[in-house]
């Protein structure tokens, strides 16, 4: 895991070193762990790029995050600009 955790993000290629599996067990951990420090379900705001594979590995990154509590909410693409203005208007 080590190596596909970057200081910019998950890098790495698609369906070989980043899978669905890898992505819900992200998902479902990064909900757990958050949730212990608030006192409602976090909430998870979720962007992709157009690459091939991307589909498939959000969805697998939003059933991690609900089965580890959380609710997220996919805006499919989305570029980083929008992600933060939407992130600043919600606190």
């Amino acid at each position: 895991m080590a190596k596909l955790l970057k200081p910019d993000g998950l890098r790495g290629a698609a369906m070989t070193e980043i899978t669905c599996e890898l992505m819900q067990n992200l998902g479902a951990a990064a909900a757990r762990a958050l949730s212990r420090t608030c006192n409602h379900p976090p909430v998870f705001y979720i962007s992709r790029d157009t690459r091939r594979g991307a589909d498939a590995l959000e969805a697998a990154l939003c059933a991690g995050i609900c089965l580890g509590g959380g609710v997220a909410h996919s805006l499919g693409v989305v570029p980083d600009s929008a992600m933060v203005l939407l992130l600043s208007e919600e606190g």
